[in-house]
């Protein structure tokens, strides 16, 4: 049976997205994104695609090239019509980007010398939350 690690949805009209990440029985990971609309006769209709882990990072690569070039493109490209992900990277400028070798070579040679987690933040221009969950991921620390 799968396990459901995180789920989120976005009511947009007629239409609600679902986000999950889930866990297979053979504790693969892998996300789902769907998309459920009602038809004009009131059915429900489901689209769904699975990423699986192996494929994730180039997924999340191409998935931020299109996001840059929509943020490139829009016209009502101002501070109050920033998606999230736009306001996010105005603080944070590799928030969302996938994490390279380099970095992960960086952040363990950064744990080890002892910096904090803010120090982090700053270094690799991302959340904390998000370098927590790489130092978790890459098994770096006791978090």
């Amino acid at each position: 049976m799968r396990k459901i690690i995180f789920k989120k949805a976005l009511k947009a009209g007629s239409r609600t997205f679902h986000i999950s990440v889930n866990k297979t029985i053979y504790d693969k990971v892998y996300l789902k994104m769907s998309q459920v609309k009602k038809d004009e006769d009131d059915t429900l209709k489901k689209i769904s695609i699975l990423i699986f882990e192996e494929d994730i990072s180039g997924f999340v690569e191409i998935f931020n090239e299109a996001l840059e070039v929509i943020a490139e493109n829009d016209s009502h490209n101002n501070d109050e019509n920033l998606t999230a992900y736009q306001k996010i990277r105005k603080t944070h400028k590799s928030a969302y980007k996938p994490w390279t070798k380099e970095d992960d070579i960086k952040l363990q040679e950064s744990v080890s010398n002892g910096m904090k987690k803010s120090e982090l933040s700053k270094l690799f221009g991302r959340s904390k939350g998000s370098i927590k969950a790489r130092i978790q991921k890459l098994e770096l620390g006791n978090e």
